[in-house]
């Protein structure tokens, strides 16, 4: 090779960006782990939690030990507060049985932790007890309590092996990461349509807040008796009325299944995931029907999941004052990765703050959520949308000291872009 060539080869082997590996969109979209057990042995592979979340998307539920955030809450005008409300909504009876039972009352600080499994690190586990959850930024929340995803059993599938599950008191740490690109995935995402009595929807879906992906079960009965139907086997299901549904399989066969909880009235909703308003739940008066169809992919990525920091925004007050800095909402959504929750139209609406541009506050107990999209919904039903809402703290900017305002005091908060 000439000497020129050469010189050039190397300067460009230099200056050229090293071409990323091409991931499996197959797979990306799935929770991967490395497991480690007791004795300090690991192991490799993807992950499911009790036969339902199985996705970078789905939500982690659980409950803080402490609220991480008490300690700058002003406990007396949170107090003074709900004294006001309740004596609002109350005859004098109740107000007089309040005031003298109100020192004993919850101070109302707990809550729970709701989080995208693509926004957790690792979790450490110490038999039910003392396990700590630490997220992509760092924090690390010591968790237990009010849902089973902190102490469910875990679905394990390691390469070329058979799945195994697991008791979660079992395990020692769970670190995520994102799947090599040659571990095949045990199933495909289930993807779709809802038409509802208040609208459509399009994306992944969780049928009865379980059912996820094409490998899941369709129980009931037909006219040919018991059945258990693969989801990826089934391209629509329509409701025939309240105590069953019309099914369309993918080679063509039609019939009525009835008999269980996945088609009659026990059905828990069917989630929806859009890429606007995060997951909807659609319930089962307000369905009509879903169509599945083929997913472009399994879901957002692990390295899509890099928005963890600190919320930042001005709030406006009723009093036409401002207040700017790093915010805390409700007492305990303080990072991009949080979820804000409200219901409108029978809708149960799981929103990340990533998607929220404002809130306005529109009552004692409902706001106006604007998103990054251009939508507004109007919610309620939730502590996010005031009912028992915590207030707004705002920190100075030197992050030692915050401001506590009142959700009663507040007209509206804007949030910075992340």
């Amino acid at each position: 090779m000439p000497r020129s060539l050469l010189a050039l080869t190397l300067i460009a082997t230099l200056i050229l960006p090293a071409v990323a590996p091409a991931l499996n969109p197959a797979n990306q979209g799935l929770i991967h782990a490395t497991i480690t057990w007791p004795d300090g042995s690991q192991q490799e592979g993807f992950l499911r939690w009790d036969r339902e979340e199985a996705t970078w998307d789905d939500l982690f539920h659980t409950g803080y030990r402490e609220n991480p955030w008490r300690d700058f809450i002003d406990m007396e005008a949170l107090r003074k507060e709900r004294r006001e409300q309740f004596y609002a909504e109350n005859g004098l009876l109740k107000r007089l049985l309040y005031a003298l039972d109100e020192d004993d009352q919850p101070d109302g600080t707990w809550r729970m932790l709701e989080i995208r499994f693509g926004d957790i690190d690792f979790i450490e586990i110490n038999d039910g007890e003392d396990d700590y959850l630490t997220t992509v930024d760092g924090g690390r929340h010591q968790i237990g309590g009010y849902a089973n995803d902190s102490g469910s059993d875990l679905w394990f599938y390691e390469k070329g092996k058979e799945p195994l599950q697991i008791e979660w008191n079992d395990l020692q740490r769970i670190d995520f990461q994102a799947a090599p690109d040659d571990h095949e995935p045990f199933a495909r995402r289930l993807y779709g349509t809802v038409v509802s009595t208040v609208g459509e929807f399009t994306g992944p879906i969780m049928w009865d807040k379980s059912e996820c992906l094409s490998s899941d079960l369709l129980d009931g009965e037909n006219d040919e008796g018991d059945i258990s139907l693969p989801m990826g086997e089934i391209r629509s299901i329509a409701k025939e009325d309240g105590r069953s549904v019309r099914i369309e399989t993918t080679d063509g066969r039609r019939f009525i299944m009835w008999g269980s909880n996945d088609v009659d009235a026990g059905n828990r909703g069917v989630w929806i995931l859009t890429p606007d308003t995060g997951w909807v739940l659609v319930p089962w008066n307000r369905f009509r029907q879903a169509t599945f169809t083929t997913a472009p992919d399994s879901g957002t990525p692990r390295a899509d999941f890099a928005n963890a920091r600190p919320l930042r925004g001005t709030v406006h007050l009723e009093d036409g004052t401002t207040a700017a800095g790093r915010l805390v909402y409700d007492m305990d959504e303080g990072f991009a990765w949080d979820i804000f929750n409200g219901e409108t139209g029978d809708l149960d609406h799981n929103i990340p703050f990533t998607l929220i541009t404002r809130i306005e506050r529109t009552g004692d107990e409902t706001c106006r959520v604007h998103l990054r999209g251009g939508r507004a919904l109007d919610l309620g039903d939730n502590q996010d949308t005031g009912q028992q809402h915590g207030g707004v703290l705002v920190f100075a900017a030197d992050g030692g000291s915050a401001r506590h305002i009142p959700w009663s005091d507040i007209r509206e908060l804007t949030l910075n872009r992340p």
